[in-house]
């Protein structure tokens, strides 16, 4: 994590990094650990799969994106922290231990955002994850409706562009909808030292329709984020793919928002594109660019 706040200039804004949070961040995803990186008093959790009460996860995905989000960086003197340590987490589980979940799942998920997003203040759902390429249409159609209804009721929705690329047209289904923010991988020159650079297989565009997609990139290669099996004495791992990518992106909206809590998610959605950088790659595997919180910030306090 400490090479992508530097990448991306993270630490300019500490002030804001610090400020306690006025909005929630929902993770929809495997789950969370009480991790001593995250801050108890500002975390929900709510299990989709088994209806146990107290917060787990026994995948580790969700709580290593929640780390990138919203983690301290408490074992390692700050050097792993997230985005925004001081964001308030949703952690709605609705994948198992091995990483799979239910079309029934995610819609009642999605319900329960909806239901409490005036109570908790829900301003961001992070879904790094894919729909099943072979469910039923009626059973996708389902999900996907749900998530279009979140994003109209002014929910920013930031979905993983999914690891099957780089074959034009591989952008998963609920990150190709046009009003989703899709996010793909790129690492610029950074080398990954453990296997591929995650934009090796970052899904590529087009779209479906004429948008283009992803709408943005960010780096998703070797982020080192919370473990969930730090009661073992490992509090961190290293993990790659289009869902880490997804968390940079999502905690960079979170930070933007606490500068200003006033921006709409229409108007996060003109920052992420105006100040984009553009990589010089091609559009379909790029959209927009390489993510900007610099410029976000800077444009959401002095327009």
């Amino acid at each position: 994590m400490e090479r992508i706040r530097n990448l991306l200039n993270i630490d300019l804004f500490e002030e804001f990094q610090n400020k306690k949070s006025s909005f929630s961040v929902v993770i929809m995803d495997s789950g969370i650990v009480l991790h001593p990186d995250f801050d108890s008093a500002k975390l929900l959790f709510c299990d989709f799969v088994n209806g146990i009460k107290s917060p787990y996860d026994d995948y580790g995905h969700g709580t290593h994106i929640a780390g990138i989000i919203g983690g301290k960086g408490k074992n390692k003197r700050g050097i792993y922290r997230g985005i925004y340590p001081e964001c308030s987490l949703i952690a709605v589980k609705i994948l198992d231990q091995n990483g799979n979940g239910r079309v029934e799942q995610m819609c009642k998920a999605m319900e329960w955002i909806l239901q409490n997003k005036e109570k908790h203040n829900i301003k961001i759902v992070n879904i790094s994850l894919s729909l099943n390429q072979t469910a039923l249409p009626e059973k996708s159609k389902q999900v996907l409706d749900m998530v279009r209804k979140m994003c109209r009721e002014g929910i920013l929705v930031v979905a993983a562009a999914g690891n099957n690329g780089p074959a034009p047209g591989s952008i998963s289904q609920i990150a190709d909808l046009k009003e989703v923010i899709a996010v793909g991988c790129y690492d610029g020159e950074y080398k990954s030292k453990y296997g591929q650079n995650c934009e090796e297989y970052s899904s590529c565009g087009p779209g479906s329709s004429s948008f283009r997609k992803p709408d943005i990139v960010a780096p998703g290669t070797d982020i080192v984020s919370c473990n969930n099996l730090f009661s073992l004495g490992h509090y961190y791992t290293r993990k790659s793919g289009t869902s880490m990518a997804t968390a940079v992106v999502t905690g960079c909206m979170a930070l933007t928002l606490a500068a200003n809590p006033s921006i709409t998610s229409e108007e996060m959605r003109m920052l992420l594109r105006k100040n984009a950088i553009d990589q010089n790659i091609p559009w379909n595997r790029q959209g927009w660019g390489m993510i900007n919180v610099k410029g976000m910030i800077k444009s959401a306090l002095f327009g």
